[in-house]
């Protein structure tokens, strides 16, 4: 295993792609360059704009699993990398470490992904929650309409009209009541009737 090692970056025994005989044609071998290249400027490119969409919201959370995805995008863009010098420098060594490496981040973005499903399965789509939205404002507007109707109502009765909270406490009076205690609505709001009436009355 230490010959291994120390051989990484040997060539010795391994032919190069292009070499006299080789089947891939200068078309064939450039448009496999050409896209492995492009896939890994790809996989660089995209943990890179990733960190600095982080880094620039000081407030954005960086969860655990994201190191997991983001070192499994660039050890896949180096292997794509090495597929591509392969044509000329043939390192299978080190690019069995690297996919070796690739296998086990592979995995290990699943098992870190994994308990993250039933959450993201469980999330509302934007449509739901617009439509959440939606019915809530609706909900509001009927009861602002409700409420508008009562006071319109209480307002008319030659009545003293008003409701308390389960502590007893004022929360709404009509004009009539207002002027019976000679109080305005703001200094009612909150009272009890042992503020305005003898304990006996009370």
């Amino acid at each position: 295993m230490g010959d291994f090692w120390s051989r990484l970056l040997e060539t010795e025994g391994f032919d190069r792609r292009w070499h006299e005989g080789s089947p891939w044609s200068p078309t064939m071998g450039l448009a496999y360059i050409a896209a492995d290249l492009a896939t890994w400027v790809a996989l660089a490119l995209i943990p890179a704009l990733i960190i600095i969409n982080v880094v620039r919201r000081k407030k954005m959370s960086f969860p655990p699993w994201l190191w997991w995805f983001l070192a499994f995008l660039v050890v896949g863009g180096a292997v794509h990398l090495l597929d591509a010098l392969s044509f000329w420098w043939p390192v299978y060594r080190l690019a069995l470490v690297v996919k070796v490496v690739m296998a086990i981040l592979s995995w290990g973005t699943v098992m870190a992904l994994f308990p993250l499903l039933p959450q993201w399965m469980a999330r509302k789509s934007d449509a739901e929650f617009q439509a959440q939205v939606v019915e809530h404002q609706q909900t509001q507007a009927a009861l602002r309409e409700q409420e508008a109707a009562y006071k319109s109502l209480v307002e008319g009765l030659p009545l003293n009209v008003f409701r308390k909270d389960l502590r007893g406490r004022f929360i709404d009076a009509n004009k009539l009541f207002c002027e019976t205690l000679g109080k305005p609505l703001d200094a009612i709001i909150g009272k009890t009737d042992f503020d305005f009436f003898p304990a006996q009355q009370a």
